[in-house]
């Protein structure tokens, strides 16, 4: 599964659960962020755990959604403490695309840590 965008693979601890294999974005919060994954029509499943890692004390909250060749197939919004649980049927995707979106426009892009989302335990099968 080859990947784009501007995510990086981390850990996170989301909601009190540990997230040992997650993804992350840096969110601007002036713009939308993605990540875009070749899955070759070959998988039938997407699951994660979107959300802002427990030590986040900045109020951040997005809109996830997930989109499986340009067609949305599910959304949340996600906050501290408030995490989002994905479970999406890709059959037949070729390309899985993750949309974070934050209105939280006080919040400034050389913060990244501060402007992270996580996945949590993000996976196809």
């Amino acid at each position: 599964m080859q990947g784009s965008g501007r995510y990086r693979y981390d850990h996170a601890t989301i909601a009190g659960r540990f997230h040992p294999r997650s993804t992350a974005f840096d969110t601007d919060p002036r713009n939308s962020d993605y990540g875009t994954w070749s899955l070759g029509a070959k998988r039938s499943r997407f699951t994660m755990v979107a959300g802002i890692a427990d030590g986040n004390a900045s109020g951040l909250t997005s809109t996830v959604a997930v989109y499986g060749d340009e067609k949305l197939l599910a959304s949340g919004v996600v906050a501290k403490g408030a995490p989002v649980a994905f479970d999406v049927d890709v059959r037949g995707v070729d390309n899985l695309k993750i949309v974070t979106t934050s209105p939280n426009a006080a919040l400034t892009p050389a913060a990244p840590d501060v402007n992270r989302v996580y996945f949590g335990d993000a996976a196809v099968s």
